[in-house]
């Protein structure tokens, strides 16, 4: 294409790159990532008379996310344990303060 002067790069895109979906982060990454390499790539090939084009067909039925096709994750993932930080008690009402925070910000 550069040594022509002359083309025309097609990248497909899916709403996953406009719209995020639990369960489907890096689906939706990689998505995001195909409309910026293309807008970066379509500046960079200018010059050399390259077009960049994103084609988004819309919605489209296919198997693609039946259960034979995408196993998900548990989508409940655990709380890790954490323990709260010591505090300073207080006879006042005021909330308990952790000892380890400064006095002013």
């Amino acid at each position: 294409m550069r040594r022509h002067l002359s083309g025309h790069i097609l990248n497909v895109r899916s709403i996953g790159g406009s719209v995020g979906f639990a369960g489907s982060t890096v689906y939706c990454a990689t998505k995001y990532a195909v409309e910026g390499f293309s807008e970066s790539l379509a500046l960079e090939v200018a010059d050399f008379g390259i077009n960049v084009s994103i084609v988004a067909p819309g919605f489209v039925r296919t198997d693609f996310l039946d259960s034979s096709s995408v196993r998900y994750g548990d989508k409940t993932p655990k709380s890790p344990q954490i323990s709260a930080p010591p505090t300073t008690a207080t006879a006042t009402n005021k909330p308990a303060i952790p000892r380890n925070w400064p006095a002013r910000l």
